[in-house]
């Protein structure tokens, strides 16, 4: 149980760049939810990093206690992992891919609780890290309407990027689908 709630508490996160790179490979509308979603990201880590972590100062617990984690002394408070995973839940919920933001919902609680049991982190840390994700969600649907006309050129230009790339290969595909079916 201890490997596991190890293997979760670190590397659950890793469903979030995975899910973007997803998410922007489903057509002009995936390219801006994916957008969207990352700047949520972004902007929930730097609340994180600049707003949360100057107003509760914790050492790690594995610092204090022993516990399955370890490392060396930082401020514990909030939980970046959380931040980045809750941070997924509400602008996949506001372009309505509900079934996404409920896996990240289920991961952000797990992951959280992974990180208390491995000693990583305290409750109220995962708390502070679920208030980080709103912080930077509430950011972004508070300019989102001056990110507007960014977010339609940087999905013009990755539309463009992948023709690019991939449209060679896609003619190619369809050539020889045809032959052989």
């Amino acid at each position: 149980m201890d490997s596991l709630m190890y293997v979760t508490a670190e590397f659950l996160v890793f469903a979030v760049p995975a899910t973007l790179v997803y998410v922007w490979y489903q057509g002009r509308q995936g390219r801006k939810d994916s957008l969207y979603s990352f700047m949520a990201v972004v902007l929930g880590l730097a609340a994180s990093y600049t707003i949360m972590d100057q107003l509760h100062y914790t050492e790690r617990p594995y610092i204090l206690y022993d516990t399955i984690a370890s490392g060396v002394s930082e401020n514990s408070f909030p939980s970046q992992h959380t931040t980045t995973i809750l941070s997924m839940v509400p602008p996949l919920l506001w372009v309505k891919r509900k079934k996404l933001a409920y896996f990240f919902l289920g991961a952000g609680l797990i992951t959280g609780f992974a990180r208390v049991y491995v000693g990583y982190h305290y409750p109220l840390d995962i708390l502070g890290g679920a208030a980080s994700a709103l912080i930077g969600f509430t950011t972004v649907l508070l300019i989102h309407r001056h990110l507007d006309e960014y977010v339609e050129m940087l999905a013009d230009f990755g539309d463009k990027l992948e023709n690019t790339l991939f449209g060679p290969f896609r003619e190619l595909y369809r050539k020889t689908r045809k032959r052989y079916i």
